[in-house]
């Protein structure tokens, strides 16, 4: 995001993450600002950002959060993967959805669903092939 000139926020749990961000930034010139935290420990604000995204990250428990801290317009992009891919190595439950699980959630938030796929792609652990969830929504 930063190379597309938006300032870029990032939150993570594990400090070598966002040690290793923080080192690719610098290497391509450009100015992130990161926190070692629990993401249900952040606080997302009010009608702070333009973009909240989960990649691998989770995104059911934060719903009500993300759309305060949403301007109106602002987007929600979450990308995990589906049950399915549990079928083929283990994954961590915070990652993992059912079929139409986030667009049943968002929808009912308020959301309006833009984008939401349930294909099989290249996994983000492992590199591997397994079906995943993909949701672009956009507050009202």
């Amino acid at each position: 995001m930063a190379q597309h000139g938006w300032d870029a926020y990032g939150v993570d749990i594990a400090d070598e993450a966002v040690n290793l961000a923080q080192d690719n930034a610098r290497k391509a010139n450009l100015r992130i600002t990161t926190f070692v935290q629990d993401d249900a420990e952040f606080d997302f604000g009010t009608n702070r950002w333009d973009l909240v995204a989960f990649i691998y990250s989770g995104g059911r428990h934060h719903v009500d959060k993300v759309y305060q801290s949403l301007k109106p317009g602002g987007l929600v992009v979450i990308e995990g993967f589906h049950r399915d891919a549990t079928k083929q190595r283990k994954i961590g439950g915070n990652v993992v959805f059912d079929t139409d699980e986030l667009k049943k959630l968002y929808t009912a938030a308020g959301f309006t669903i833009v984008r939401y796929e349930e294909n099989v792609g290249v996994g983000d652990f492992g590199l591997q092939q397994m079906r995943l969830v993909k949701l672009v929504a956009q507050k009202k």
